[in-house]
């Protein structure tokens, strides 16, 4: 999330719905996975409560993994469809569950 997003009112994360978390940015940016909204919560009202270090390199996965074990998500199991590089053609696949 950019400065322009600072004015954007967040919307609360709702009990059942799916969402993936990204952290990151540019050729750091990665998506944590898919995760199912166990108990509706706000992340910013959460983020504020939350006593861990924010400036550390691993913050966004210890604050990932906080949210998991105080029970407002929990990991959906699934696989990753890489529609290509740059093309459709160009290293396409399917990646992750049963072989």
């Amino acid at each position: 999330m950019d400065e322009s997003d600072n004015d954007k009112k967040p919307t609360p994360m709702i009990e059942g719905e799916l969402i993936t978390i990204s952290t990151g940015c540019y050729s750091d940016y990665d998506v944590e996975g898919v995760f199912r909204v166990k108990k509706s919560f706000d992340a910013v009202e959460v983020l504020k409560h939350w006593e861990g270090d924010r400036d550390s390199y691993d913050s966004c996965k210890r604050f990932l993994g906080y949210l998991a074990s105080q029970g407002y998500i929990e990991d959906v199991p699934s696989r990753e469809l890489h529609l290509g590089n740059y093309d459709l053609d160009d290293n396409f696949g399917i990646y992750g569950g049963e072989s």
